[in-house]
């Protein structure tokens, strides 16, 4: 069994903090809180340019609408400065939805505003965010531009923190040159020596600050460098003194990735049969020494990634623990830690319906093969010889025939899993095509936000876990509320209530899976700490609904309801439930406690081949008050 041993390398720019979430959210709550009472100044205008700032993280259109009426109080009031800060609060969000071009354009304008003002830090911080955008989109010269220039800045005014901050971000920018210029020995070098001595001055300003999360971060930039470069040694003396800051402050995600890493150094050379590679003064002869010294350090990373919820570094710790044990020759705990590290694996890329649908076809073609294959021996003995057929041949045929109820017992699970248990029998009993007309009943699309400019740059298959994640989820609520999974599409989840059983209350059963999904992803980021929002679109009426296809059979509906809640969820609020009127209604008129449920009207709406209607925002009683969009 031989595996690779993981690194868990550069995830030090994406570490988040739970607690600094938290405090965020406590923050954004009492800035909110004074909103309404200030008096309209340059106060109030840099209270909205903080929540539009704090927005950024979590819904960046609300950060927006935060950041537009600062701008727009500036102007009132006549301050330059405070439009510029403004921008740069606007650009931020436009960051976070990745729209490059939209978050330039407005760090440009506070560029030329600071510029007409003679406002250094306006001028640097604007700089220093162009340079974050070009590093998004990976001009790395571009970006590298720019950080020179906000250092500087940043330097002529005697901001510490920020001089660090943009000497780490030039680090980076050489750490991809440095990957880039494999084939020139002496470039590599040199950029190498640049990497490293970014990161290090980066280093010593957090150290004269007091700054051991900076101190710690650079620290381990450095060490991945080492590691890049096959510097062991160098590579561990980094991730050592980084672990030691993380454990001061008590960052537990960050400790687990830096033991895996120090594990990974000491499994390296205890792998290097030229004997070249040394640390500690250890080198391939202590192999047993190394292993040992390796699985000590990994131990308590499983501990850590558990308790922080780090689930990359759980799957790299028993993975690695597999190949450590095998290297011991203690193959029974190797064996354990693979099927740990499987079973993860496992419960993340769990099969969605066209594996299943995949699955089924290839069961069934399987069953006519073994009934092909089991005619044709009998066919062989019968014309051996008779009474062996009706001795042996009956039992053998006895055999095939509990085989393939098996096989057919499996197919079934299958269906069932795939199209909904009433369906899937009418299917069984030879009822083909199965069209059904329903009088009423209620649809739902959920969709996220800015899916393209999201998964652009993304690995396929951190994207694909991520979407089985969420559709896992929506599955579990829809099943909660008695709703019925229709299909997924790329990052669009549909599903329906009333059918293929009609039930009276279908828009109540809908409305509560809504507010129930609103509520269970308000707060969802990816591993990396990327903000991920949902738009949620509901309407009712008649639909059609049946089974199309003779060998992928899928369950689909048809009808108005399912064109307008699609369009819906398209031009709805990023992070509410967008309804219409009529589906409204349907809840009201069902609804024993009309309290429960609480319509904000959104104003006439166009609605692309509806016209203009008149849509509505659903909330529970006790979600915070949202912004009305007129």
């Amino acid at each position: 069994m031989k595996r690779s041993f993981t690194f868990l390398l550069f995830f030090l720019s994406f570490f988040t903090s739970l607690h600094a979430q938290k405090q965020g959210r406590e923050l954004i709550d009492s800035l909110l809180a004074r909103v309404p009472f200030g008096e309209n100044d340059t106060n109030k205008v840099l209270l909205l340019c903080k929540l539009s700032d704090l927005y950024a993280y979590s819904s960046s259109d609300t950060g927006m609408i935060y950041g537009q009426r600062a701008i727009n109080l500036a102007k009132e009031i006549d301050w330059r400065q405070g439009m510029a800060i403004a921008k740069i609060a606007i650009g931020g969000n436009y960051l976070a939805k990745t729209d490059h071009a939209k978050a330039l354009a407005c760090y440009f304008e506070a560029l030329k505003i600071g510029e007409d003002l003679g406002s250094k830090s306006d001028i640097a911080i604007s700089l220093g965010d162009i340079g974050n955008v070009y590093y998004r989109q990976k001009n790395y010269d571009k970006a590298f531009e720019y950080y020179e220039k906000a250092y500087k800045m940043f330097a002529a005014l005697g901001a510490k923190e920020k001089m660090a901050t943009n000497l780490g971000n030039m680090g980076n920018i050489y750490s991809h040159y440095f990957d880039t210029a494999k084939i020139n020995l002496d470039v590599r070098a040199a950029n190498r020596a640049k990497t490293l001595t970014y990161y290090e001055q980066a280093y010593q300003i957090y150290k004269e600050i007091g700054n051991k999360n900076g101190m710690a971060r650079n620290m381990g930039n450095a060490g991945n460098i080492y590691v890049r470069d096959d510097d062991e040694t160098r590579a561990l003396e980094q991730y050592t003194g980084a672990l030691k800051m993380y454990e001061e402050i008590g960052n537990k995600t960050a400790q687990a990735a830096f033991l895996i890493n120090i594990s990974s150094i000491y499994k390296t050379i205890a792998e290097d049969s030229t004997g070249k590679k040394r640390v500690n003064n250890y080198t391939h002869a202590d192999k047993k020494v190394l292993v040992d010294r390796a699985i000590a350090i990994i131990l308590p990373s499983i501990q850590l990634a558990s308790e922080a919820g780090f689930l990359e570094a759980l799957q790299s710790s028993y993975n690695n623990l597999a190949a450590l044990y095998a290297m011991k020759g203690d193959y029974k705990r190797a064996f354990e830690m693979d099927r740990k590290y499987a079973d993860m694996l496992d419960s993340i890329y769990k099969q969605n319906n066209g594996e299943e649908i995949s699955k089924l076809e290839a069961q069934y073609k399987l069953d006519q093969q073994d009934k092909e294959i089991h005619i044709k021996q009998l066919e062989v003995a019968k014309k051996r010889n008779t009474n062996l057929f009706l001795g042996g041949g009956m039992g053998l045929l006895f055999v095939v025939i509990l085989f393939i109820l098996k096989q057919r017992k499996k197919s079934e699970q299958l269906l069932l899993n795939i199209l909904p248990g009433k369906i899937a029998e009418r299917l069984k009993r030879k009822e083909h095509p199965i069209a059904d007309q329903f009088s009423s009943a209620s649809v739902m699309f959920i969709d996220m936000a800015d899916f393209t400019h999201f998964s652009a740059d993304r690995d396929p298959k951190e994207l694909v876990t991520m979407l089985n994640e969420i559709f896992t989820l929506f599955d579990v609520i829809a099943e909660k509320h008695g709703l019925e999974k229709i299909k997924t599409i790329g990052d669009c989840y549909m599903a329906v209530s009333g059918l293929p059983q009609p039930r009276r209350d279908h828009a109540i059963a809908a409305a509560n899976m809504a507010l129930d999904v609103k509520e269970q992803v308000k707060n969802y980021k990816t591993k990396d700490g990327t903000p991920v929002r949902f738009r949620i679109g509901l309407d009712c009426g008649p639909v059609v609904a049946g089974v199309i296809g003779s060998k992928k059979f899928i369950y689909d509906l048809w009808g108005d309801p399912v064109n307008t809640a699609s369009r819906m969820e398209s031009t709805g609020v990023v992070g509410e439930i967008h309804c219409t009127e009529h589906f409204m209604h349907a809840v009201h008129n069902r609804s024993a406690e009309d309290q429960k449920y609480n319509f904000v009207t959104r104003g006439t709406v166009e609605i692309k081949g509806k016209g203009k209607m008149q849509t509505y925002l659903l909330q529970g009683v006790e979600m915070p008050e949202i912004i009305v969009l007129n």
